[in-house]
């Protein structure tokens, strides 16, 4: 028996497309889809694999953090912020398509030896909590968050501003919120709480705090 098309919240319907249409008006168009290949890449990924395994899963996942910020840092230039290679991949992901998406991620990423952490972590920002599910292999990791709602919502809540960046891998383009003042190197802190170490390590890549 085919399992039961999923339905999807008229609430839910428009959230997304209000930050799909942010994605329009300050998408970066000037970042390449090798840049973001390299990255994968580092990590022994085929972006144009993981693009195609998931595209039915287009509006509720996204690329995001210092992975989506490292990438544009390679072809463009973001004032006082040399190239750096991520510690991580962060992707976000509606967590109600998280049950089918994490059993195709686990085929995806155990062809390339990575292996998921046993127990998930558990975040909360703002009023929004989030599992965090965690893949290793070497040195190497990605981290699958589910959030409540879009992926993009969840990226405006953020707790600085030089993360909130990301790569839509639907129409395989970039997107940056507060574009201006990311570019000239500024950064800010969100409503969400942050560490000290977050700050030291953002600083070091070369962002500075704007009041």
């Amino acid at each position: 028996m085919a399992p039961a098309a999923e339905t999807c919240d008229p609430m839910y319907e428009r959230i997304v497309a209000f930050f799909l249409q942010k994605i329009e008006t300050k998408r970066c168009k000037t970042v390449t889809f090798s840049a973001m290949q390299a990255i994968f890449e580092s990590f022994d990924l085929n972006l144009n694999g993981f693009c195609d395994t998931f595209r039915e899963f287009a509006q509720d996942i996204t690329i995001t953090g210092s992975a989506a910020l490292a990438a544009y840092v390679r072809e463009n230039t973001i004032a006082g912020v040399a190239p750096f290679e991520p510690s991580d991949i962060d992707i976000f992901v509606n967590a109600r398509r998280m049950p089918l998406f994490g059993k195709l991620l686990d085929a995806f990423l155990a062809g390339a030896n990575y292996r998921r952490e046993e127990a998930p972590l558990r975040r909360k920002y703002e009023s929004s909590r989030f599992e965090v599910a965690t893949y290793t292999r070497g040195g190497k990791r990605l981290q699958i968050v589910a959030c409540n709602g879009s992926p993009f919502e969840a990226i405006s809540h953020f707790d600085l501003t030089a993360c909130m960046v990301w790569f839509n891998i639907d129409s395989r383009s970039y997107g940056m919120m507060h574009l201006a003042l990311t570019l000239g190197g500024g950064m800010m802190k969100s409503g969400a709480s942050c560490d000290k170490r977050r700050h030291e390590k953002y600083i070091a890549r070369g962002f500075h705090f704007v009041e």
